[in-house]
């Protein structure tokens, strides 16, 4: 789930989705990205693919729901304005098992045990 904190709109780079890439996510090759990017991997995207990206123009406050393989991104901010937003991932502990020591980010367990990987 993303939060948009402030408002982001075409102007400044709002988040773009490509509709339906999130289906055979597996088959999607991924590249180290540069320096500079704030993600460590991005899926490079064919050109005819980048036509068909929808802009998600949102206000402050307005959620985007979206399965996080679903290709998605937006470009550098050009504007005065902010586009700040929170990022909320959710996993259930039945369907998929974190490393907490090797993720990039905080991880917690909500509810429930953690188990083991491999024990489910």
């Amino acid at each position: 789930m993303w939060l948009a904190v402030d408002d982001a709109d075409e102007a400044n780079s709002a988040m773009q989705v490509l509709p339906g890439t999130h289906r055979g996510h597996e088959a999607l090759d991924q590249v180290s990205a540069a320096e500079h990017q704030m993600l460590r991997n991005k899926v490079p995207i064919p050109h005819e693919l980048e036509a068909e990206a929808v802009t998600l123009n949102m206000t402050a406050g307005s959620l985007s729901i979206h399965d996080s393989f679903l290709l998605h991104g937006s470009g550098q901010n050009r504007t005065t304005r902010r586009r700040a937003g929170y990022t909320i991932r959710y996993c259930s502990t039945d369907e998929a098992w974190v490393d907490v020591t090797d993720h990039a980010n905080p991880i917690y367990l909500v509810r429930g045990e953690a188990g083991e990987r491999g024990s489910g």
